[in-house]
């Protein structure tokens, strides 16, 4: 193939930033984006997040067109979406958006549309494993039903696994962020022999420490004599957030120290406001709820520590890399694949599992040490920034995702 050829590129991911918020949602803006800016063409079909969202609209150079999926169950899927998704796909192919060069896939309901679609079929398949969509069903409902001895539970998370698998072993390459997430694949699919590690990038010129952390903490009207703790999640169990509050009120005297910020949104959030009152510590956390990138931009820069008490499936960690290029160290449990990346700062600043004791107890160490050694932290601050511009700056990742694009197609062409 002509590698200078300007590639046509289809994407399809079940949400997108800046509709909404998330590391998959930010994945799939950032790479999409990514491919623009080295001049290649590409249409983006994702599901509406919000009802004012247009139909389409180009935005930072993506085609972005958008379909209604208004039920919570993916059983309705076919009913709903697949006309419209159709209707999508014949607009691109009959504006000219052919011949089509690869198709990049983010998360599977999307995706069982293009299974089947005459013009998605002419081209090769990347798709991007975030996480196992089964387990996360799994993990999500554990709240309400006792998992897998649940027979409705079990069924779908079957057929979920059985959806996913269908649409992976149809793919020609298969992108992992981690090691970790390389495994699960492997473990539920059996299909990591097409899978290569790219991780997630961040944007270090947007991401960046700020001049004057105080003013900044003065304009969210921050507490300016205690430590900043910083967390920013979808409110939702796997994320490990009650255990957070629990070790808040494990800190005991140092807990007047401190002040926790948890933006978000999600399923837990009346929950966890609930709970942080009745344990007494309401007026050291505060909710912002879903905050805009600016505002997001703000706290992790007023921060001193940001916090990641995942319990269960971490694929990677946008949001790690995030606060580690604004120069703000990351204390976070040992879960998936985080300690891939936190391991390169030091092993200091992995808890020694998920519970709250653990929490609390590296919450204690950090926040003394980082008191007593003023000159110390600072060293970390810079050694963290310096992590994310050597190895996690998306010009960087972005030729490895270019790279891997420009060989799926040629391998495919090679074959045809």
């Amino acid at each position: 193939m002509d590698e200078n050829k300007r590639l046509k590129i289809l994407v399809l991911s079940d949400f997108f930033f800046p509709d909404s918020m998330g590391g998959a949602n930010k994945m799939a803006f950032y790479t999409a984006g990514g491919l623009v800016s080295r001049g290649h063409h590409v249409c983006l079909i994702t599901r509406r997040a919000v009802p004012e969202l247009p139909d389409q609209e180009t935005i930072e150079g993506i085609d972005v067109y958008r379909y209604d999926l208004p039920h919570k169950t993916f059983l309705s899927f076919n009913r709903s979406a697949r006309p419209q998704i159709r209707h999508i796909l014949r607009s691109i192919e009959e504006g000219g958006f052919q011949p089509l060069d690869l198709i990049i896939l983010h998360q599977p309901i999307a995706a069982m549309e293009a299974v089947t679609h005459p013009f998605v079929r002419k081209a090769p398949w990347i798709y991007n494993f975030h996480s196992p969509w089964g387990e996360e069903f799994l993990i999500s409902r554990s709240d309400r039903w006792p998992g897998m001895w649940n027979p409705a539970v079990f069924f779908q998370k079957r057929l979920k696994d059985w959806i996913e698998g269908k649409v992976l072993g149809r793919c020609q390459r298969i992108v992992v962020l981690s090691r970790f997430m390389q495994q699960r694949l492997e473990r539920v699919h059996r299909v990591s022999h097409k899978s290569v590690i790219i991780p997630g990038g961040v944007d270090n010129d947007l991401f960046s420490p700020p001049e004057d952390r105080d003013a900044i903490r003065k304009e969210l009207g921050l507490p300016s004599d205690k430590i900043i703790l910083f967390t920013v999640r979808n409110l939702r169990k796997r994320m490990g957030l009650m255990n957070l509050i629990r070790a808040m009120e494990d800190l005991g005297e140092m807990g007047e120290k401190v002040f926790l910020v948890m933006a978000g949104k999600g399923e837990l959030e009346n929950r966890l406001k609930r709970f942080a009152e009745q344990k007494g510590i309401g007026e050291r956390i505060r909710f912002p709820g879903r905050v805009s990138e600016e505002a997001l931009l703000k706290y992790y820069r007023s921060a001193d520590l940001f916090l990641l008490p995942t319990e269960y499936l971490e694929g990677f960690g946008m949001v790690t890399l995030e606060a580690l290029a604004t120069g703000v160290p990351v204390l976070a449990t040992p879960v998936g694949a985080t300690p891939e990346i936190i391991t390169k700062i030091g092993h200091g600043w992995l808890s020694q599992d998920t519970s709250a004791g653990a929490l609390a107890s590296g919450i204690k160490e950090r926040v003394t040490w980082l008191a007593r050694h003023p000159d110390q932290y600072e060293k970390i601050r810079k050694a963290c920034r310096e992590l994310a511009v050597r190895s996690y700056a998306w010009s960087k990742i972005m030729d490895q995702w270019e790279k891997e694009c420009k060989e799926v197609i040629r391998s495919w062409q090679e074959r045809a």
